[in-house]
């Protein structure tokens, strides 16, 4: 199962701090945007993450694809939101070619020092599968 970035918009702060403390170990990594947008990394499906805050907490989630992350980042975010949306982008980013990922290994010292994040991305573009 893959790794998955989502951008989830929450009803209140409290839905948000619901969503952040019941995914917590379920994420490589939870950004709060707002008060109401917070952003995921996870191998968790879009059902799964209802399923666990529960139907009671009103939230959004959409998967963060290329087409859609430039989408809202040509929106009018405050900047604030422009900052932290494009910080939770770096932390999460990877090698879309094969020389950036050879880039990648030779900065980091070798395939054993990558995110589990930055090997699916490589075997993604390498065509191997796990």
């Amino acid at each position: 199962m893959e790794i998955i970035r989502y951008i989830i918009w929450t009803g209140n702060i409290n839905d948000s701090d619901i969503v952040m403390e019941t995914l917590e170990s379920e994420c490589s990594l939870i950004v709060s945007i707002t008060d109401v947008i917070v952003c995921i990394e996870t191998k968790l499906t879009t059902a799964d993450i209802r399923k666990r805050v529960g139907d009671e907490t009103e939230i959004a989630c959409i998967e963060l694809t290329e087409t859609f992350t430039n989408k809202l980042l040509n929106t009018k975010f405050i900047e604030e939101e422009q900052k932290n949306f494009r910080r939770f982008l770096n932390l999460t980013r990877v090698p879309k070619t094969i020389n950036e990922g050879l880039d990648l290994i030779s900065e980091r010292g070798g395939l054993d020092y990558l995110t589990e994040r930055e090997i699916e991305a490589l075997d993604r573009l390498t065509n191997k599968s796990n």
